[in-house]
């Protein structure tokens, strides 16, 4: 449990850093101001998407039913059974 979400801190910090910027604050300048406060403002940016894509894993965690046991076993062998079957078969046929 303690570990679904330390995956989710990683993962959520990776996506920050790797696909939105990670410290940067898009259309904003921060040249001018003092280099303590600057780097301020860049941790709490970074927190801040870090904190959002958190909030983002849980909520979709929270709001998703999970399958139990007995319901993955039976869309394995009713459902997936059936497809795979007829993946297999339809190439030995056209042969």
């Amino acid at each position: 449990m303690m570990s679904e979400y330390c995956h989710m801190i990683v993962a959520s910090t990776v996506i920050t850093c790797l696909f939105f910027g990670g410290w940067q604050i898009p259309w904003v300048s921060l040249a001018g101001l003092d280099p303590i406060l600057k780097v301020l403002i860049q941790i709490g940016v970074f927190c801040g998407k870090t904190a959002f894509f958190m909030f983002l894993f849980i909520w979709i965690r929270w709001t998703i039913p999970r399958f139990r046991y007995d319901q993955l076993m039976r869309l394995g062998w009713k459902v997936s059974s059936r497809s795979r079957f007829s993946t297999y078969s339809s190439p030995g046929c056209t042969i």
